[in-house]
């Protein structure tokens, strides 16, 4: 990927953090590590389902041979530790469930498991090797796959999150617009909308002027609206030249998008990740570990935009 290189965390193990009432720190306890054949490189956190287990999805590892270093699982912890290996991705020729299902799940209210796979599922001609796909699975592992991409509705989803209307909201990093088909990775990124049953909709084909490869999943802010970030994109003429620095923006459930703030370079750039804060707070980091946190909120009905250096450099 030539504008924006996708990055790996290898973790081998997972633990839990436990604290005494009366102890000063942190005590860690690993529960289990993975071998390869039940899952490798869990990138994504882990989600509680209804009946007290964990659930969570590696990005490599499990039983099928056509990737090199296997394709990715969903996995189940009990409450002893246990681990059960629920979904082994591309057990067939040409991945038809998808594989590298780097953002995790999250659990519906029916108890079934919601996720999306950055690649496989059809091919086409910007995405040979398949535009991802979103899945649905159940607490035993039966996996349905209820959406593949096909690079005009998006390419290498990113995450769902699940709105008060029951319906789930996400981004994908490719596809749509053909305003960054210089790119080799072509197309600016979508936002879709789908329901449980599968019923998809496109809601926003990003064109570079509004923003262009986001990154990170959705968040839906207590006045019904959705919030994310761009990786780049926005005005041109910046310290990022032509391309802009990333942008912040609002989209309602309908898909009326709005651009909030635009990153010029000097109050940072290529925004990765963003997390709820209290009220109306939402903060955005900069990839570029140039110690500058945005926050934005509303005040006295009013758009504010505030800028924070921090010491994380």
């Amino acid at each position: 990927m030539t504008k924006l290189m996708r990055c790996k965390c290898t973790c081998v193990v997972i633990f839990f953090a436990t604290m005494a009432v009366a102890a000063q720190g942190q005590v860690f306890t690993t529960i289990l590590g993975f071998n390869g054949s039940d899952g490798a490189v869990p990138q994504a956190g882990l989600v509680q389902g209804k009946d007290g287990n964990l659930y969570g999805t590696t990005t490599e590892g499990g039983a099928s041979n056509n990737c090199n270093y296997g394709c990715g699982t969903v996995f189940q912890i009990t409450a002893d530790g246990s681990r059960i290996r629920l979904h082994s991705f591309c057990s067939q020729s040409g991945c038809p469930d998808g594989y590298d299902p780097s953002a995790g799940v999250i659990q519906d209210t029916d108890g079934n498991f919601y996720g999306t796979t950055g690649f496989g599922g059809a091919s086409s001609t910007n995405c040979p090797a398949g535009c991802g796909t979103i899945f649905r699975i159940t607490s035993k592992g039966a996996l349905t796959t209820i959406h593949t991409f096909d690079w005009t509705d998006g390419y290498l989803p990113l995450g769902l999150v699940q709105s008060v209307d029951g319906d789930f909201y996400g981004i994908t990093i490719y596809g749509g617009s053909t305003a960054c088909n210089n790119d080799a990775f072509a197309g600016c990124g979508t936002v879709f909308k789908i329901t449980r049953h599968g019923t998809f909709t496109s809601l926003h084909n990003f064109d570079l002027g509004d923003g262009a490869y986001p990154y990170s999943a959705l968040i839906q802010a207590t006045d019904g609206n959705f919030y994310g970030q761009t990786t780049t994109g926005g005005h041109s003429g910046t310290l990022c030249q032509s391309t802009g620095c990333g942008t912040v923006f609002r989209m309602a459930g309908a898909g009326t998008l709005t651009t909030l703030h635009y990153f010029v370079g000097s109050d940072g750039s290529e925004p990765l990740g963003a997390t709820s804060g209290l009220g109306w707070q939402l903060l955005w980091d900069d990839c570029r570990g140039r110690g500058k946190l945005l926050r934005h909120g509303l005040q006295d009905g009013e758009k504010r935009i505030v800028l924070y250096r921090s010491q994380f450099r």
